[in-house]
């Protein structure tokens, strides 16, 4: 499904409803746009029907999707194997969901759910239609925005009027949430983003701040930022935004896809350190073959990262953590295995007893004298466990999550660390 995809961000919020409605068509580049399938970049054979695709199509991009609803469903009876078609039809349907009676809304989600589902079967989704299908749960029925009436009667009639374009009835209703809710930071998030929509980025990026300040945890303040800061052409500061919402969840996708996209736009390549061979982490805990003493370039030390995890799970886990009820892969852990590793290698650095180091051990070297080992674990070397540890080290160390980022995630070409 072709799009703007500067307008393809997705709101993450308790409400499918609202949730869904931007993703179908309101968002930002969170979500990179797929090519279309290779058996839909031809026209189909019919002159109507190819004419009928391209209106469907160039409503869509406009953000017409009700006006282009109609077409998409003569459209898919036409011609049920257009992938791209289909698409097209999940989203409009999504869209009307949040103009409708809350009991009809979940009828027309089952079904963009559905239509999606089915594609699935005959091929790869695209990134959006993916999120569109993790978004919508079985029976259709969002959750509640709010468990007070007041509040989520705003809040459905501010998204209804957003679907409609009409951003000055949507800015009323947000307000209206505000008042009701001082908390709410989806209203002045949505509030932001009915500026964004009409291009009114000052207005956009008062409000998004407004947000981000109000919930400095939640990535999507941090994303919609970025995006109308790229816009005005602020790319130092976007970039900040955009690493700030993988701060705010890094275990989220769509902060990563955001930031992958905006550097592909910028033309600036992703950065990922290695800190240790390849080889090496394909064999996980397993020892490395014993290198000759003149070759070896650190690999000789790599069995004290396995035994180093060993000690933990034996009994070192429940020495350092008696609190906990069962042991699980620490972040202290891998801290403790990989800063072995560090200083036997560096040790045999200094003697002269390894005189080309592998690049990655190199690397590890580097982060660990920097103070950065914990946030590399953390952003690239988490599981389940030392995800666990994310939001505690975060609460004490946002300063050094933020220089790892700057530093070694996204970085400006001129800004390159040496």
């Amino acid at each position: 499904m072709t799009s703007d995809p500067r307008r393809n961000r997705p709101r993450i919020l308790p409400c499918v409803t609202m949730v869904l409605m931007t993703l179908a068509g309101f968002g930002s580049p969170a979500v990179a746009q797929d090519p279309p399938p290779k058996d839909q970049t031809q026209e189909p054979p019919s002159d109507q029907f190819a004419a009928k695709r391209r209106d469907a199509m160039r409503l869509s991009a406009e953000h017409r999707d009700l006006e282009a609803l109609p077409l998409f469903e003569e459209l898919a009876r036409e011609k049920a194997d257009d992938r791209v078609v289909q698409e097209g039809l999940a989203k409009g349907l999504i869209i009307k969901a949040a103009t409708v009676p809350s009991d009809e809304a979940p009828a027309l989600l089952r079904r963009a759910r559905s239509i999606l589902l089915e594609l699935k079967k005959t091929g790869k989704l695209s990134n959006l239609a993916q999120i569109y299908v993790d978004a919508i749960p079985p029976d259709g029925a969002p959750p509640k925005f709010s468990d007070r009436g007041d509040v989520q009667a705003a809040m459905q009639a501010g998204e209804a009027a957003f679907a409609r374009h009409d951003f000055v009835a949507a800015r009323r209703s947000y307000q209206q949430v505000l008042k009701l809710d001082p908390r709410s930071h989806e209203a002045a998030l949505f509030i932001g983003d009915s500026y964004f929509v009409e291009n009114k980025l000052d207005e956009a990026r008062t409000w998004f701040t407004r947000a981000a300040i109000m919930a400095p945890n939640s990535s999507t303040p941090h994303r919609y930022l970025g995006d109308a800061l790229s816009k005005a052409g602020e790319d130092d500061l976007a970039r900040l935004s955009y690493l700030d919402g993988i701060l705010a969840e890094p275990y989220n996708r769509r902060p990563w896809m955001s930031l992958s996209q905006w550097l592909s736009s910028k033309r600036i390549p992703a950065s990922r350190l290695e800190v240790v061979p390849a080889d090496l982490e394909a064999k996980g805990k397993a020892p490395a073959e014993t290198p000759k003493p003149d070759a070896d370039d650190g690999r000789s030390h790599w069995h004290l990262y396995a035994e180093t995890l060993d000690a933990w799970a034996n009994d070192r886990f429940k020495a350092v953590m008696p609190e906990e009820k069962a042991y699980r892969h620490s972040l202290a852990e891998e801290v403790d295995a990989l800063r072995a590793v560090a200083k036997a290698v560096d040790a045999d650095i200094q003697a002269g007893r390894i005189k080309e180091p592998h690049p990655g051990f190199v690397n590890l070297i580097k982060l660990d004298r920097e103070g950065l080992l914990e946030p590399h674990i953390l952003y690239f070397r988490a599981n389940a466990g030392i995800a666990q540890d994310y939001a505690p080290y975060r609460e004490k160390h946002r300063g050094e999550l933020r220089r790892y980022l700057t530093q070694y995630v996204a970085v400006l070409p001129e800004a390159k660390p040496e």
